[in-house]
Formats: C-alpha cells, sequence, structure tokens
C-alpha cells in the first residue's frame, strides 16, 4: 500500500534538506554582517568646531574637511591625539565599550560553530544545534546594549555632543541578531527524525 504524498520519506527528507538550507544560509549572512559591524560606524556626533565624530566598536574616529582624520583605537590599542580620553568616572563604562568588539567576534564565531554543527548533523539534537545559534543572538544583543550605553559616560569626547546611533555597523548588529534567533529558531522546530 503507497504511501500518502504528504508522509512520504522523500518529500520529508526534502523538507528537512531546505530548512537546513535555510538555517546555513542565514548563519552565514549573520556571520558576515557580524564580522563587518564590528569594525565598522555604529554611531556618529557633531563636534562644537564642526568635525564629526564617528564611534565603531574598536574605536573613536574625528574627522574634519581639510585635516587628516585623527583615530582612536581600543582593539588593537592605539591612542592618538588622545581622542579616547576617559570621561571622570568613566573607567568602568570604557571596560562595557571595550567589551563589544570581542562579543561580536564570539557570536561570529558562534554562529559559524553553529553552521558547522547544521551542516555535519551533529549532534543529532536540534535542540542544542539552535541553542548555539542562540548564544551568537545572546552576545550581539549584549554588544548592541554596550555600544548603546557606554560611549556618552564612558569618552569624554563624547560627553556633551549629541550622538546619533544606528549607522551601518548597528544595522549589520542587529540584522545578524535577527538572523541568528531565526536560524536558531528553525533549527530547534525541525523535525530530527530525517537526520
Amino acid at each position: 500500500m503507497p504511501l500518502p504524498p504528504d508522509s512520504s520519506p522523500s518529500v520529508s527528507s526534502g523538507g528537512t534538506l531546505r530548512v537546513r538550507a535555510a538555517v546555513a544560509i542565514l548563519l552565514i549572512l549573520s556571520a558576515f554582517a557580524l564580522q563587518r559591524s564590528a569594525t565598522s560606524p555604529w554611531a556618529r556626533a557633531s563636534a562644537a568646531d564642526g568635525a564629526r565624530l564617528i564611534l565603531t566598536p574598536v574605536g573613536l574616529s574625528r574627522v574634519q574637511p581639510g585635516t587628516p582624520s585623527i583615530d582612536c583605537r581600543w582593539w588593537p590599542r592605539w591612542d592618538k591625539q588622545a581622542l579616547c580620553t576617559v570621561a571622570p568616572g568613566g573607567d568602568g563604562a570604557l571596560r562595557r565599550l571595550r567589551a563589544a568588539a570581542p562579543l561580536l567576534q564570539g557570536s561570529m564565531w558562534l554562529a559559524i560553530g553553529a553552521l558547522f554543527l547544521v551542516v555535519l548533523k551533529v549532534p543529532k539534537s536540534p535542540a542544542f544545534r539552535g541553542a548555539v545559534a542562540w548564544a551568537a543572538t545572546a552576545l550581539v544583543m549584549v554588544a548592541i546594549v554596550l555600544v548603546m550605553r557606554a560611549p556618552r559616560v564612558a569618552l569624554a569626547a563624547l560627553r556633551d555632543v549629541p550622538l546619533q546611533l544606528g549607522a551601518i555597523g548597528a544595522v549589520l548588529a542587529w540584522t545578524a541578531l535577527i538572523l541568528t534567533f531565526v536560524a536558531g529558531l528553525l533549527e530547534l522546530t525541525r523535525d530530527s527524525t530525517n537526520d
């Protein structure tokens, strides 16, 4: 007696293969977005003298037309022209701000690890593979909160200027957060009987 079309093993395994491919694509896109977001601008501000301040998870840049840009980096550590002077009482906030880039890199590697787990189908539990993707989501969320809250408290250069969040780095981080969350959800709800 033939099986009904919707319960045929070939249909079921084809659906599983499509879901696995979708999860893999989401994780690849997420890893790319995380890698780019770690060094791309997250926020901009205009100083009183007309210079633009550009904040990334790895440092702060001051750009003024007609003059060379001044950069200060904390990953790798490179302090030029005292641009990264710590605001009074901002030591803890600077430590938190400095944690954002390693968190983004860690989440990128978790997304890549989740990708390998999905492709290699190990372990058999989709819940574990989904949890690895969600761990990447959690790290991205913490990094986003740190970059949104710490700069004005941490850096004297940003203390009295209106900081406009939402540059390409922040957009990429939010995109990666959504992609890893959806990948984890798809993996968690996927049927593992056809692995």
